[in-house]
């Protein structure tokens, strides 16, 4: 299977966390727009090793009604290195999107690749590569876009820095008739004494010549312990004949007294209105803090309205392995990466028909492992490496896919080595 993972993003989120203590609840409006992959807002948990291993998106339709599923992959050094995206198709699940983060040997963050799959085809849409100033920041981000073949220059952002925080971003686009790049957004960061974000400027142009500007301004405030407490949005608008900066609307957090946030609570400010709550998130978290299910609602004249939900299911790298909740079906390859052989372990929970199979990462099954009716429990096959004709795979990144006859799927990364 040859590799999903191109070149380049993630990295940026990276340079943007060293503003921000490990664990801790931040802002995450900053940098390049991304395509929208795992939408709500990002809870981090790093709480003792916990890591984000499945995640099911549901709407709400007179009844929850299932979205997607999105599996997540790490490497030995504890960093995403795969999200892979499926939907439901005819009652099965199938894997339709994928993103792929490649690093460092020094464990930086050299790009993300996103990918969508048509007709057994995959197809890179949307990549980010990193460049690294000496010092370890991230320095510029390059953002190409593609068409599955080729890939086009779109934008790109420069950052700088001050006493190793990120004090600007600077975003550019590139036109290509006359290889030029041309800025249309600039970011500016402010921070408290305690060295956390306090300020946010966005001007923008919205007209030539560039002098004409939207500014909008993000303020944070923080409670005694240092948790984030609330966003004020703020735009620059024309009042009473002058311009100001104009509350806008803002995002006030809640949390538990084991300081676990449990409310996200969004408010628009009006003129008739004055400050009016419009959508919240909450949180239902585990006794470590992780966020097993995120609910999504909207106020409306018949008061909350479900909207999403997430459910959430986490992993442990440390001691309390055994604590942890199953993370959908058990799929596993031992070992990983391998030459030569591997086993293949699964766990179907009822019996009836499994389908096991190993694809490349353009979508295409390369080897059948098993297919038809297995009993419940744990089984185990071995696998050579060789794909359905007998040849053997190309040195790479694979991915093994478990299908369950009650509609439950699990998708493992296998790396295959020279031999």
């Amino acid at each position: 299977m040859g590799k999903l993972r191109l070149l380049p993003l993630f990295v940026f989120c990276i340079c943007v966390l060293q503003a921000f203590q490990p664990g801790e609840t931040f802002p995450t409006e900053t940098g390049i727009e991304r395509p929208e992959l795992d939408p709500g807002p990002e809870y981090h948990s790093s709480r003792r090793g916990w890591l984000l291993t499945q995640n099911t998106r549901y709407h709400y339709n007179a009844g929850w009604q299932f979205s997607y599923l999105e599996n997540y992959g790490y490497n030995a050094q504890g960093q995403q290195d795969l999200i892979a995206r499926h939907n439901m198709v005819d009652g099965a699940m199938n894997l339709f999107g994928a993103r792929d983060y490649v690093y460092t040997a020094a464990g930086q963050l050299l790009g993300t690749v996103y990918y969508s799959i048509a007709d057994g085809v995959w197809s890179g849409s949307h990549r980010e590569s990193n460049v690294y100033e000496t010092d370890g920041n991230l320095g510029q981000v390059f953002v190409y876009e593609g068409n599955g073949s080729e890939w086009f220059l779109n934008y790109q952002q420069a950052n700088s820095y001050e006493q190793g925080r990120l004090a600007s971003e600077h975003l550019y686009g590139y036109y290509s008739w006359d290889g030029t790049f041309t800025e249309y957004e600039s970011r500016f960061y402010s921070y408290n004494s305690d060295g956390k974000l306090e300020e946010k400027l966005i001007l923008t142009v919205i007209g030539d010549p560039q002098e004409y500007t939207q500014r909008m301004i993000y303020v944070y405030s923080y409670t005694p312990d240092g948790s984030l407490a609330e966003t004020l949005y703020q735009f620059w608008s024309w009042i009473n004949g002058e311009y100001a900066w104009r509350d806008d609307k803002r995002d006030i957090h809640t949390c538990d007294g084991n300081g676990f946030l449990t409310e996200i609570l969004q408010q628009y400010n009006s003129s008739t209105q004055g400050w009016h709550d419009t959508k919240r998130y909450t949180y239902t978290n585990d006794a470590f803090g992780n966020a097993t299910l995120v609910l999504y609602q909207i106020n409306s004249a018949d008061g909350w309205q479900d909207w999403y939900k997430w459910e959430k299911v986490y992993a442990n790298t440390g001691s309390q392995d055994e604590q942890i909740p199953p993370a959908g079906p058990e799929l596993a390859c031992r070992p990983n990466p391998f030459s030569g052989a591997a086993e293949i372990s699964f766990e179907a929970r009822e019996s009836g028909n499994i389908d096991l199979a190993v694809y490349n990462l353009k979508g295409q099954k390369v080897k059948s492992l098993a297919k038809g009716a297995f009993s419940a429990g744990t089984h185990k096959l071995a696998w050579n490496g060789k794909e359905d004709q007998g040849q053997d795979l190309a040195a790479g990144i694979y991915l093994v896919r478990l299908r369950l006859p009650d509609g439950q799927s699990a998708v493992r990364r296998v790396t295959v080595l020279d031999r």
